[in-house]
């Protein structure tokens, strides 16, 4: 797993990795590309709202611990 993952990055790494799916995949999924997925998870992109939802209709992680994953990592910038 890339240290320079935020939590929710860490987060989804893991996720993404239970779910057997290729990065390509997943982004596809949450309809970003692997780039965005990549910003995402590397904290360079904040999580919407929107995305949270679609993360969890993928996931099955509510939407409300990936908002809090991401409330947690921007205050401790």
């Amino acid at each position: 797993m890339n240290d320079n993952r935020s939590p929710l990055g860490k987060t989804l790494e893991e996720s993404i990795r239970f779910l057997g799916m290729a990065k390509t995949e997943f982004a596809g999924k949450v309809n970003l590309s692997e780039t965005a997925l990549e910003e995402l998870m590397s904290g360079t992109r904040a999580l919407t709202p929107e995305l949270a939802l679609c993360l969890e209709s993928v996931t099955g992680t509510p939407a409300n611990l990936w908002k809090r994953l991401e409330s947690k990592y921007r205050r401790s910038l």
